[in-house]
């Protein structure tokens, strides 16, 4: 993804100065995953408006006496942003999306695992093992999420801020961060509907069983999740995550076809 396509997915949504398109970018976090400097993205907007993609619709004065220049996409600029969107689907399609967007944040994952003995989790291989397969089977049901509302999103940046108003929320309600034990009752519903739990879960339960901790600590520390009283088997929990994943990533490849 160029900066050009970049500059066109902004522009798609409305009329802009370079200045506003950087922010923009920036606010969407887009330079987690590409570096979009002010040299390349003037240099990228001089190319899209000579090659009439983007065309200047007005001019605003700024504080220190200069100007600044407001550009809007043209219908070529709609249809070069439209037919970018399908080469990408085409050269990489779903399934290739997926599992590299599920290996890059399984080793990104790694570097927690390895900060594990900061907190005196004692390494061991079968610990390293599991839970860096259930990192990576978490990892893709979330790519496989977002490579299925991608196939249906248009907005760049509508997309970005979809993902983080859902993946957020998720992450919150997982228990990752806290026991979920005793929870309120509305609280407790929202938790065992989460996908994300289903997951954090299995991670919980493995990493607790490498700990010297008393048979009380483990049962509030680690409580597992219960449906109507029955506690759900770590097998079933990882199951249904690789279940949802493998659905969600089926609703992606008839998206793509059905969108060809």
């Amino acid at each position: 993804m160029n900066a050009r396509f970049l500059v066109l997915g902004v522009l798609h949504r409305g009329n802009f100065h370079p200045y506003e398109i950087k922010r923009r970018l920036e606010a969407a976090m887009v330079e987690c995953y590409i570096d979009v400097d002010v040299g390349t993205l003037y240099y990228a907007v001089r190319q899209l408006e000579k090659n009439k993609l983007i065309e200047a619709v007005a001019q605003e004065r700024v504080a220190r006496g200069g100007m600044r220049t407001i550009y809007r996409i043209t219908h070529a600029g709609r249809a070069e942003f439209r037919d970018g969107l399908h080469r990408q689907f085409d050269k990489e399609g779903p399934v290739s999306q997926t599992l590299y967007g599920a290996t890059v944040a399984s080793l990104q994952g790694l570097i927690l695992l390895a900060l594990a003995w900061a907190v005196h989790v004692p390494y061991s291989v079968t610990l390293v093992l599991g839970v860096f397969a259930l990192q990576l089977l978490l990892a893709f049901s979330i790519t496989a999420f977002g490579v299925m509302a991608a196939a249906r999103v248009t907005q760049m940046l509508s997309f970005m801020g979809l993902m983080q108003m859902i993946v957020m929320p998720m992450f919150f309600l997982s228990g990752a961060l806290f026991p979920v034990t005793n929870l309120p009752g509305w609280l407790a519903f929202l938790n065992r509907i989460d996908p994300l739990t289903y997951a954090v879960s299995p991670m919980r339960s493995l990493v607790f069983s490498h700990l010297d901790l008393s048979a009380e600590a483990k049962a509030a520390l680690d409580p597992g999740i219960t449906w109507f009283g029955w506690t759900v088997p770590v097998a079933l929990e990882v199951l249904t995550v690789a279940a949802l994943g493998l659905l969600m990533l089926s609703i992606a490849i008839w998206e793509f076809n059905a969108g060809e």
